[in-house]
């Protein structure tokens, strides 16, 4: 959280939604870490994450699932290496329509590198990124389904 405050608090072009994982309250972190967000930045108040990923050009994160969700709707992510000693990012093997930094200066340029690719250059990011999804998941088949069926 403070990462992603301290590269993107300076750049009012950018709105930066924050939805927090529904187990952790956005609040008492931002307390513990004595952040006070700037006014590009907005706590999520839509019930559905879909509803957000609607409005986003792109999906920033750590160790969430939800980057998966976000590159099935067609969002690029990008993945913060905070040099843990595993990696969480649950996409580490990807390398198309996701990027990863390290330093808030790679954010920064990250996120303009992403807004001026063009139309060709993207549908094949998003066609390499399904395959990649396509083989991380199993189709759904009875022959899976027995697993979790009592």
């Amino acid at each position: 959280l403070k990462f992603l405050h301290d590269s993107l608090k300076d750049r009012s072009e950018y709105n930066v939604i924050l939805r927090p994982h529904p187990f952790t309250p956005l609040e008492s972190m931002l307390e513990k870490s004595n952040l006070r967000l700037k006014p590009n930045f907005a706590i999520s108040t839509k019930s559905r994450f879909e509803e957000d990923l609607e409005n986003s050009n792109v999906l920033v994160y750590v160790d969430t699932t939800s980057s998966i969700e976000a590159l099935m709707c067609g969002v690029p992510v990008i993945y913060v290496d905070l040099k843990e000693p595993i990696c969480p990012d649950p996409l580490f093997k990807l390398n198309s329509l996701k990027w990863t930094v390290s330093d808030k200066n790679a954010l920064r340029e990250t996120i303009d590198y992403i807004s001026d690719i063009g139309d060709g250059a993207y549908l094949k990011k998003y066609n390499d990124a399904m395959e990649y999804l396509k083989k991380y998941f199993y189709p759904v088949e009875e022959k899976y389904l027995k697993e979790f069926i009592n």
